[in-house]
């Protein structure tokens, strides 16, 4: 039968989850294995097993190692054992009769591995991540402390952020909220800035394309339905300008997205799903640019419910230069004569 410390079925995986464990190996460890496993595992000799993450100490190896593997039937698919992303390429991090951390987080096409909360490595998947059933801890474990499955989490790759910026939502959106940005465009003036609204996974609720192109200034919308389907887009003018600093507002009302830039309406976009649909699973914000623009994001600023007099757009002006006073030229020829 399966060997087992600690087995728990999990809800059905998909990209972009987090899968978290923490426990603390026994005083004198061999070896411990995390198993992510299909719902029809049989015996330890003779399974199927999507990732098999097996830490080994040194009285089973020449030196400890975290193993990475999987199994179809008998016998490993893929066995990896040595490049990861740790300083000095440490082959196993996990102290002896230490607590430990790991986190895999579920991607397109491979899964990311970190242990204690820094990046490990990649393994890629080998089966289709839908038939995951359970995780499974088996060997030297003392205890178990907490196992998570996030439906969304801060990536934690790559190391270094590629994003300009980007902001989880501490809670839901909800009707009359709004987002304001501000920034400022600088670099190759054919580059794009992108803002994008993320339900969670790999997909995106809205997809703001904003081009910057000097002859062509136009900002471009599209978003995707919660059954991934795009819809149709559309383009409008938008105010700004390179070099310049510039506000973008973002209001969500019951039907949709509404735009507004440096104090002006832009343009209305309809919400791909009932907004109550919508605003529970809505919860990340990136901006990102290419072709060599950099975006250099200089606010961001989350609206509960704004109740002004004349509208969101007056959440996007940008401040007005002070005004500096004048001296008369009589009052500074007074002064050089006293």
């Amino acid at each position: 039968m399966l060997e087992s410390k600690f087995y728990s079925k999990l809800f059905p995986v998909e990209v972009g989850q987090q899968i978290t464990i923490v426990g603390k190996s026994s005083e004198n460890p061999s070896r411990f294995d995390i198993e992510l496993i299909p719902r029809d595992r049989i015996s330890e000799f003779a399974s199927v097993v999507h990732l098999q993450i097996s830490v080994r100490f040194k009285d089973v190896e020449k030196e400890p190692i975290v193993v990475r593997t999987a199994k179809i039937g008998i016998g490993p698919v893929r066995e990896e054992r040595t490049e990861n992303w740790f300083h000095g390429n440490v082959l196993n991090p996990v102290n002896p009769g230490g607590i430990f951390r790991f986190d895999i987080f579920v991607e397109q096409g491979c899964f990311f591995i970190s242990i204690d909360g820094k990046p490990f490595c990649t393994y890629d998947h080998v089966m289709p991540i839908e038939t995951i059933y359970a995780v499974n801890v088996s060997k030297d474990v003392s205890d178990i402390y907490k196992v998570l499955q996030r439906r969304v989490k801060e990536p934690m790759w790559p190391a270094i952020n590629t994003n300009s910026f980007e902001s989880i939502s501490p809670a839901h959106y909800s009707r009359g909220n709004v987002v304001v940005i501000t920034g400022l465009p600088q670099g190759n003036h054919n580059g794009d800035i992108f803002i994008k609204l993320f339900d969670g996974t790999d997909q995106f609720c809205a997809h703001f394309e904003i081009r910057l192109f000097l002859k062509n200034h136009i900002i471009a919308l599209n978003s995707q339905s919660l059954d991934g389907a795009w819809h149709g887009g559309i383009n409008c003018k938008h105010p700004f300008k390179f070099d310049e600093v510039f506000k973008l507002a973002i209001h969500m009302t019951n039907d949709e997205f509404q735009v507004a830039g440096n104090g002006h309406k832009i343009v209305s976009f309809p919400y791909p799903d009932h907004h109550d649909v919508l605003f529970k699973c809505l919860n990340k914000i990136s901006i990102t640019a290419n072709n060599g623009l950099s975006f250099q994001v200089q606010g961001f600023d989350y609206v509960k419910s704004y109740i002004g007099e004349l509208g969101f757009e007056e959440l996007s002006e940008l401040p007005k230069p002070p005004i500096e006073p004048v001296t008369e030229f009589s009052e500074i020829y007074e002064d050089k004569n006293e």
